[in-house]
């Protein structure tokens, strides 16, 4: 059995290192802090595809609070209502 320690550097591994061209462009867009792009992703994006979980274990939501992007987290959460998984 994985340790507290262990478990929270596999964590961290995933944010900081995961598999390019896996993960969706919405998903890209909150870890690099792209209002813009977000904006406009979240336009045309199904509610199911917002709230996808990744092939690397996160979220948009994950990616958006774990790099600081504040002005992405209130944008997912309340005016499209992401979950909080």
């Amino acid at each position: 059995m994985e340790n507290e320690t262990s478990i929270e550097k596999k964590e961290a591994s995933i944010l900081h290192d995961p598999q390019h061209g896996q993960a969706k462009d919405l998903y890209w867009a909150c870890r690099k802090g792209d209002i813009d792009a977000v904006q406009h992703i979240l336009s045309s994006t199904p509610y199911t595809d917002i709230n996808c979980l990744e092939q690397n274990g996160s979220t948009t939501l994950h990616a958006a609070c774990f790099f600081g992007h504040s002005d992405i987290v209130p944008l997912l959460l309340h005016q499209h209502g992401v979950m909080r998984y």
